[in-house]
């Protein structure tokens, strides 16, 4: 009986392990998911004349771009770095082996959405904005984002 519940409570905490990786994953993907909307849909849009320029879309996409920075150190626990793949794109595992540097990367995209942010009021701002932003996120992507 005792060997019974002894398994019983491994499987438990391996499932409940697999569980949180995939939660996470998930979240993390649709905090990106959520950026790229606005980064590679509407505001190209408006910056390539296709759509109006709107403040109140580009205003939606600056408060999604402020809180991912602010949620993606937590979405990479050390718990998930051997999770399974589930798109196209994937962490790479060296966010992982250089944990810091993978933060400061983050940390700075925080702030070139902060300084960009202000030049957001008008179209020809929103090119200069967009290109710091766009900085931002391809210094992460670039050094931590796997496509396969």
């Amino acid at each position: 009986m005792f060997r019974l519940a002894a398994v019983v409570a491994a499987v438990t905490v391996m499932a409940t392990a697999v569980v949180a990786q995939t939660d996470v994953v998930a979240e993390r993907k649709s905090v990106m998911r959520e950026s790229g909307k606005y980064f590679y849909g509407a505001l190209p849009r408006m910056l390539r004349g296709e759509a109006p320029y709107d403040q109140a879309t580009v205003d939606a996409a600056f408060t999604a771009f402020a809180d991912s920075a602010k949620k993606i150190p937590g979405l990479y626990p050390e718990s998930s770095k051997n999770a399974p793949r589930t798109s196209d794109y994937s962490a790479s595992p060296k966010i992982w082996e250089n944990k810091a540097d993978f933060e400061a990367k983050v940390a700075a995209y925080g702030k070139s959405i902060e300084a960009a942010r202000p030049k957001a009021t008008s179209l020809d701002g929103l090119k200069e904005a967009h290109a710091l932003v766009r900085a931002g996120c391809d210094s992460c992507h670039d050094s931590y984002r796997v496509r396969h």
